[in-house]
């Protein structure tokens, strides 16, 4: 995205304030990722890997009705 932004500046298809608006987000967003900052109410990593090492277990202790939720949510 950085590469193709460049290249639109420096062809002069955008000019200095939109590209430095733009590579500003970018860079943003860059370290939110890098610092593991997740957007809105999304679920930590952690916590899903936790919960699908423990599917096994929840699987065998659902009941029917369960194991069909279970299945729809995945």
């Amino acid at each position: 995205m950085k590469r193709e932004l460049a290249l639109d500046h420096a062809a002069g298809r955008i000019d200095d304030k939109t590209y430095l608006a733009q590579i500003g987000v970018l860079r943003e967003e860059a370290t939110e990722v890098d610092s593991g900052e997740r957007p809105g109410n999304a679920v930590a990593p952690a916590k899903i890997v936790a919960k699908l090492r423990a599917l096994p277990e929840t699987w065998a202790k659902a009941t029917p009705s369960g194991r069909a939720e279970l299945l729809h949510s995945i």
